[in-house]
């Protein structure tokens, strides 16, 4: 069996003195209809009249209960308004004379819209949350899986060039002509060159580093000798 949402529902938007106006009219009404068939029907016993008096304000009661879930009354809450009895609210001075702003159909369309423009981002959030890391993880992927591969290109490309040099020296000292004989009876090869070029460079960096060393120990050379001389 199913149940009827009545939060779902579009309500009725009244105030609480418009709702006791209501339930006065139609118990004057009804009561008016009652009396005048009891009437009609030669019914003048005053405990009778007095009973279907009462039973019609149960009925009423009953009614305006029923009826106050299709109804947004003074903006009460849906889940308090399951809890009162809408009748003491109408017999209530203080909660009928309780100042309540007026409902506002345009302010009311407006917060339904931001409401569902609010849905409607939770909803692409939700989504992107969803779609998002794995899109930037395959972007990331491809992007390192490039970088990596002209990483190993470069490094292929360099040893290529290495061993065409290499392979270009030993082409050179093979082909030597006359003048590269001479060059190498007098000096060696080209590799002992190049070694002695860094042997060379090797000791000039150790020069330089004994520079300042050797400058300290001459300066306080010097100031010893100074101070003997002035003793």
């Amino acid at each position: 069996m199913s149940t009827m949402n009545f939060d779902a529902q579009e309500k009725i938007h009244m105030q609480l003195k418009d709702l006791k106006g209501v339930h006065s009219t139609l118990s004057t009404y009804v009561e008016r209809k009652i009396i005048q068939h009891l009437r009609n029907y030669k019914i003048k016993d005053k405990k009778i009249i007095e009973e279907v008096e009462d039973y019609l304000g149960y009925y009423l009661d009953d009614l305006f209960n029923a009826v106050k879930f299709s109804c947004d009354i003074d903006g009460l809450p849906p889940k308090k308004l399951r809890k009162i009895d809408i009748n003491e609210y109408l017999n209530d001075p203080d909660k009928l004379n309780e100042r309540v702003e007026p409902y506002d159909f345009a302010l009311n369309d407006k917060l339904k819209n931001v409401h569902s423009q609010v849905e409607d981002v939770v909803h692409e959030i939700v989504n992107l949350r969803k779609t998002k890391p794995q899109t930037y993880y395959e972007s990331y992927k491809q992007k390192f899986a490039a970088n990596e591969k002209q990483i190993d290109d470069a490094i292929e490309n360099n040893r290529q060039l290495r061993e065409q040099e290499l392979k270009q020296l030993e082409s050179d000292d093979g082909d030597k002509d006359e003048d590269e004989n001479f060059i190498e009876e007098d000096f060696g090869s080209v590799k002992d060159m190049l070694t002695e070029v860094n042997e060379v460079l090797h000791d000039l960096v150790e020069l330089k580093k004994d520079i300042p060393e050797s400058k300290i120990r001459l300066q306080n050379l010097c100031q010893t000798v100074d101070f003997i001389l002035d003793s």
